[in-house]
Parts: structure tokens; sequence; C-alpha cells
């Protein structure tokens, strides 16, 4: 029987504020389909480059993210309309 390699996550090793502070800084990136490759994105976040896979994951898989890479303009983007949000609304009573 053939066992699985359990990959360690490099996110889950930041402080819960860095973590909030990439993904807003790779939203915004993905917003203005400015991403570029992995190697660029980790250098505009000051990260590495399996991070930058980490944080793509994450968004995508544990935040729902619609991310699509285009290979024409190697770049990653959103492809649906639609804003991710993190902060706190206060509701009006």
């Amino acid at each position: 029987m053939e066992r699985k390699k359990i990959r360690f996550h490099k996110m889950t090793s930041l402080g819960f504020r860095r973590q909030l502070e990439l993904v807003r800084e790779m939203n915004s990136l993905l917003e203005t389909r400015n991403t570029g490759s992995l190697e660029e994105i980790a250098l505009a976040l000051n990260i590495s480059e399996e991070l930058a896979i980490d944080l793509l994951v994450t968004m995508i898989k544990t935040m729902g993210c619609p991310v699509m890479y285009d290979s024409i303009a190697k770049s990653y983007y959103y492809n649906q309309t639609g804003k991710l949000q993190i902060d706190f609304v206060k509701k009006d009573e």
C-alpha cells in the first residue's frame, strides 16, 4: 500500500495578521490581473515561490476564490466578477 505524502503548507506557519496581509495583497494583484508569474508574485509580495503557490491554493480551495491562469498574459486573475471581503462590517440597527 502506497503512503500519501502530507504536504506542510507554509501559510499555516505565518501569523494570522501576515496571512491576512498576503491575502489582501494577492487579491489586489488578482483584481487588476497584474500578478505575473509565480516568481513575480513572490518578488512583489516578498515571499518564496512555494509560499506564493500555497497562498493561491489557500485562496482557491479554502476561500473559494475563482482564480484562473492566463497562459498568454502569463498572469493569474479572477474569472468571475465579485469581491473578496475579509473585514468586519457593522450591521445597521
